[in-house]
């Protein structure tokens, strides 16, 4: 199936990077573009999405080529559960808890990912997120989001 010398997990990686990248394109491309001084809602989305199918036929063409180092292993589904449930975690509570409760679950519920995250890192990692995040997307951006609800 693939040349001799083609690692499966580059070649699948920019496959799948090709396949997001016109799916947003082609999700995009009704979406006034405007110009770069006026953009568009359509503007950011297809940059973004021609960007990744660029970056995409690189790992294609360049990383798939490479012969080093060892090829696929087995996906962490303690990696791909913990992840999901923090994302669904967030998106569950943001608007009923807040934006800081919420951040501060998911950074917590992500941690758990990873084997070498102690709880004292967890707890640390978790409140530097929820800080930075709030002062970034309520402070500066000014999102119409409260910290915390009562």
């Amino acid at each position: 199936m693939l040349k001799q010398g083609m690692k499966q997990s580059h070649v699948l990686s920019g496959l799948a990077g090709l396949l997001i990248g016109a799916f947003a394109l082609f999700e995009a491309w009704n979406y006034p573009i405007g110009s770069v001084t006026r953009m568009g809602p359509g503007y950011f989305p297809i940059i973004l999405s021609v960007l990744l199918m660029v970056l995409s036929l690189g790992v294609l063409f360049i990383e798939g080529r490479s012969v080093d180092g060892p090829d696929m292993e087995r996906p962490s589904w303690r990696g791909l559960v913990w992840i999901v449930l923090a994302v669904m975690a967030f998106a569950a509570s943001v608007e009923t808890l807040g934006l800081a409760p919420a951040i501060f679950a998911a950074v917590v519920l992500s941690a758990q990912a990873d084997d070498d995250l102690h709880l004292k890192e967890t707890l640390i990692l978790a409140t530097g997120c929820t800080l930075v995040c709030v002062v970034i997307f309520i402070y500066i951006l000014g999102l119409p989001l409260e910290p915390i609800e009562f």
